[in-house]
């Protein structure tokens, strides 16, 4: 939340940390599996791999989303940096999708849309049908 905190007005103030859930690492975790065999199968396709393991990891822990009392906001990236947000007075619709694994799981994607073409997809939401309904 380091980024949001230091860009808030002088007003505003965090509402909601929305919290990204930990099985949106399966993925990454599945991929250090296959690199760890590559890396003792292969070396220069496992070094390969290991390195878009990392980018992986890096990507989720890179993550922030949060609703303040004037907006949503969602800061990623590594290296470049995507900041996407909408005021809460210009937010028209909010609608959440879940895989199959989602709903066992119960965490999904929220997706909030404003006026125009804007819109904020928070990833890897826990419960994502409280944080819609917030």
């Amino acid at each position: 939340m380091k980024y949001i905190k230091g860009n808030l007005s002088n007003s505003e103030k965090i509402v909601k940390k929305i919290e990204l859930s930990k099985l949106g690492l399966i993925a990454p975790y599945t991929w250090a599996v296959v690199s760890i065999l590559m890396l003792l199968l292969s070396f220069p396709i496992g070094v390969v791999i290991t390195i878009f393991t990392t980018y992986k990891f890096l990507r989720f822990y890179s993550i922030e989303q949060a609703i303040t009392n004037k907006k949503v906001i969602k800061k990623s990236g590594i290296i470049s940096r995507n900041i996407d947000e909408i005021r809460l007075a210009k937010t028209e619709t909010v609608e959440f999708n879940q895989t199959i694994l989602g709903r066992i799981f119960n965490y999904g994607n929220v997706s909030v849309t404003g006026t125009g073409n804007s819109k904020v997809v928070f990833e890897f939401v826990s419960s994502p049908r409280v944080l819609k309904n917030h």
